[in-house]
Formats: structure tokens, sequence, C-alpha cells
């Protein structure tokens, strides 16, 4: 047994066009049944009423007497065009039968316009129509009364229903025909849709530029939209891939090697290992850097990965407290910041607070890049120098700065910084990340990335973020 799936479109196309349609044709083939039937009354008693008047018309008034002159083989019965016998009875009024069937009912009441009734003769049932004459005297007044079979009109009926009902079934399976076709001629830019995309997905990922239909547009446009996304991922995963194709390959060459030569000393050195010594503990420490340097470029790569904007969705910013945030923060950088010989304050006017739309992580992860940059590259006199992290605003932004006391970049360097893998120190261990993932932190929050030279030494970096402007009206830390 074939089974009907009703969830498919096209079965849901074909039943909303067909059976609405066949329901008007049921619905009209009951009514031209009920206005034939009643029609076809009409026709067959004024058929009766007309026998009737011809009857009439074989009357002649005979010494003020009705007389019937009608010949004598026609008394008994005559027959109707339908074929059908008609039966007729004449009288006078005062009930003298001059033709007809003397038994033939008549009906209770007798008006002078023509009755029709429906009444029994012999078996048969017949449909009755009386006429009343007057004469100048009552004698001379007749009654004439015509009957017909009813089996007659009513096969008339049946075989107009017949015809109707083949037409009726006719133009219903016309009409199913034509909503099968219908549907799938409307169809066909979908099932060409899937053609398209399924050759896409063969070939490459790439936009759709099928013709179709207005109303299937809105869908072509979110299939390349999701293309498109999908495209993105697939090109992110690859640079991503790359990157750390380029960035690890060299550290993890370099652990290699150390650890060889660490190995070989270690064999070579057995007999004398106080010796050997010093030339280990080297290599242990060159290896530790190395380990270091992995961990943050790793650490680097994600964040770089985490921060495409294409990959973010605006709903993940909400609310935040720049000032509480920033604090926060520096409180947990400044132990690893005096660890290595470096200084760092925080300036903030705490009775004015900064409420920005920003996603805590990625702010976390650019603002920690910053002080990155500063403690490495902001280097005085051999030292780390001072970090100044600061917080303010104006009528339209708050912003966050993070200023150092090192040599600064060159002016016609300062556009190209922010590119990735961009070093401009090759001296100083880095990945050329940190900028890079803080202009896609800034792209996504739509905000201002702003480089400059301090006059007085050192380098400012500075993060200039939208207010949000109904953040709620309290300081302190971030909704």
């Amino acid at each position: 047994m074939l089974a009907v799936n009703f969830n498919s479109i096209r079965v849901r196309l074909i039943l909303g066009l067909a059976l609405p349609m066949i329901a008007i044709g049921l619905g009209a083939l009951l009514l031209t049944s009920s206005l034939l039937s009643v029609q076809a009354n009409k026709v067959f008693d004024r058929m009766l009423l007309g026998a009737a008047h011809s009857i009439e018309q074989r009357l002649e008034i005979r010494d003020g007497q009705a007389m019937l002159d009608m010949p004598y083989f026609t008394l008994d019965t005559m027959e109707s065009a339908s074929s059908e016998k008609i039966f007729y009875r004449v009288e006078r009024v005062d009930g003298e039968l001059l033709a007809g069937f003397n038994g033939l009912p008549m009906p209770e009441t007798r008006d002078k316009s023509p009755q029709y009734y429906n009444t029994l003769f012999a078996g048969n049932d017949l449909r009755a129509v009386f006429i009343q004459i007057p004469g100048t005297s009552p004698s001379s007044s007749v009654y004439i009364l015509v009957a017909e079979s009813l089996h007659g009109r009513d096969q008339f009926t049946f075989d107009i229903l017949n015809v109707l009902t083949i037409m009726a079934l006719l133009t219903m399976i016309l009409t199913m025909i034509t909503a099968m076709l219908a549907v799938r001629r409307g169809l066909l830019p979908l099932k060409h849709l899937s053609e398209s995309i399924k050759h896409s997905a063969e070939q490459e990922l790439k936009p759709l530029h099928s013709q179709v239909p207005p109303e299937v547009q809105p869908l072509v446009d979110s299939i390349n939209y999701l293309i498109q996304r999908v495209r993105d991922n697939i090109e992110h995963i690859q640079y991503f891939n790359a990157d750390v194709s380029h960035q690890l390959r060299t550290p993890l060459a370099e652990i290699k090697t150390l650890s060889e030569l660490a190995q070989k000393e270690l064999v070579s050195g057995s007999a004398d290992p106080q010796a050997s010594a010093p030339s280990q503990l080297a290599r242990f420490e060159q290896i530790e850097q190395i380990t270091d340097f992995l961990s943050r470029t790793t650490q680097q790569l994600l964040s770089y990965a985490k921060t495409r904007q294409s990959l973010m969705d605006q709903q993940m910013l909400q609310p935040l407290e720049l000032g509480a945030f920033c604090r926060e923060l520096v409180m947990q950088q400044a132990p690893r910041i005096y660890k290595r010989g470096g200084e760092i304050e925080f300036i903030c006017d705490q009775d004015s607070p900064v409420w920005v739309r920003a996603d805590k992580l990625m702010l976390t992860g650019a603002l920690t890049n910053l002080i990155d940059n500063a403690l490495i590259y902001g280097v005085k006199n051999g030292q780390p120098g001072l970090i100044s992290v600061t917080v303010g605003h104006d009528n339209q932004s708050g912003w966050l700065c993070v200023q150092d006391e090192g040599p600064g970049i060159e002016e016609s360097q300062l556009a190209s910084v922010t590119d990735r893998f961009v070093r401009l120190d090759q001296q100083t261990p880095g990945t050329g990340l940190g900028l890079a993932i803080v202009r896609q932190v800034c792209d996504i929050h739509q905000a201002q990335l702003e480089l400059r030279n301090r006059s007085q030494g050192g380098l400012e970096v500075c993060i200039r973020l939208p207010l949000e402007l109904s953040a709620p009206e309290h300081s302190g830390t971030e909704a």
C-alpha cells in the first residue's frame, strides 16, 4: 500500500487546491440536482396543464349542456411526450362523467385556479392537475382532471443527473490532474535549487545564483548567508592551521634539538657529572624559555581565533563598567609585572563610572595583550618601565589607555603594526599577534584603536568604546 506523506509540500499543495474545488463541485452538483428536480416538475406540470387545455378545446355546449367531442379510441388513455400514459377524467359539475376514468381521485378542495397534487390510482403514483371550466349554467360547467405517472419525470430527472454526475466526476479528475501538474511546475524552482546546492557542494562552496520566484528568494538568501558563514569558518580553520604550523614549527624543532644535545651531554658527561652540570642546566633553561614562548604563542593564537568578527554574535556584548573591570584586571596582573621588575599603576575617577557594551572575556584578552606588550617592549635603561592604565570618558565614548616608557614606534610603522605576525623588534621574543588580537576585539565592539608616541617617550595605545546609554545609574562592578 502506497503511504502518503502529509508533511510533503507537494501533497499539501495538491490537497489544498483539489479538495476545495472538489467540495465546490459536489456542492454545485447537489444544488443542481435540487433545482433540476424543481424545474423538471414545473415543465411536466405545464405539459399536464397543456393536456387539460387540449381536452377543454374539445368541449362543446349542446342544448345548454357541456359535451365532449373526442374519438372513441382516446377515451381510455392517451400518451404524453415522455411516453408515459396520461389518465384523465372529465365530468360535469353535477357528477355526470363525460370521459375518462371515473375512479381517478379528485382534489379535496376545488378552486377555480389550476390545482396540482400527487395521488394514487390503479397502483400507480401519479401527478395530477385539476381545472374547472365554468359555463353559463351549472349543467354547462365541467371539471377536467389529467394525471401522469411519476415514473416518467423521475426517469427524466435521473437521466440528466447521470450526465451531470459523469461531467462532475470528469471535472474533479481533471481538477486533480491540473492541480498535480500545477504543483509540479510550481515546485520546479525548488528542484533546480536543490540541484544547484548539490552541484555547489560537489565542486566548491559558492553562493547560489539560480533564477527563482520572489517567494523562494528569501530561502536562497538564507542559504547563501549560510554558505558564506561555512566558507568563512573553513577559511578561518585553514588560516588557523597555517598560523599554528608557522608559529610552532620552529620552537618545537628547537626543543627537540636542545633535548638531543642535553641527552648527548648526559651520555658523554656521565664520567664527570659535575663538569657537565652547568651546560645541562643551560639547556634546560633554554627549553623552559621556549616552552614559555610556546605557551604564550598558543594562547595568542587561540585568542586570535576566538575574536574573528565574522564568528561573533553582537548579542554576546553586555553592559560593563570599564573602571571596575580594568581595576580588577590590573590587580591580577600586578604580581607578575612586579616579579619581572616592572611597575604598573591604574588611574580612574571612581566617582564617574564608565559604562560600555562589551564582551568581558574578549576585553580581558585585549587589555592583557596591551599590558604584555608594554612589559616586553616598554624597557627603559635595560629594565621594564612604568605601565600606566587609564580609564576615562567623554560625551560619546569611554576609553582605556595603556602607556609605557619604551622607545615607541616609528610613525611610518604605526599603521601596519596591528597586522598579523608583524614584529618590529626581531631581537625580542614574540608572535606579532598581540596588537592584531586587539584590533579584532575593537572591530567586534565597533571601537576605535588609537596608537601614538608620547612626547616624553613611550607608546600609548587607547581603545575607545561607545558608551552604553541604557546602563544602570550606579557605579561599582559591572552589572
